[in-house]
């Protein structure tokens, strides 16, 4: 991915995730980028033995519980 690419703030044709970059107003030195992993929202493996699983970075906790329902499992967030 080129810089001019970033700096418009759309999509390379072949990535699959957005990017943006953040200027800092006092200074032309770019602060962040924010990646979207919206459409990375799968869950790949689920180890039933371990109890664990693998999931894509944008899988969300309604997702994960969906697909661990059938094998009697849940994922519950720590407080």
């Amino acid at each position: 991915m080129d810089m001019e690419h970033l700096l418009k703030g759309t999509p390379h044709p072949t990535e699959a995730v957005f990017c943006s970059i953040f200027w800092n107003i006092h200074s032309n030195i770019p602060i962040g980028v924010t990646v979207s992993f919206r459409d990375m929202n799968k869950v790949l493996e689920i180890h039933q033995k371990d109890m664990d699983a693998v999931v894509q970075p944008g899988v969300t906790y309604d997702e994960l519980n969906d697909a661990l329902r059938p094998l009697y499992l849940f994922f519950s967030v720590d407080p």
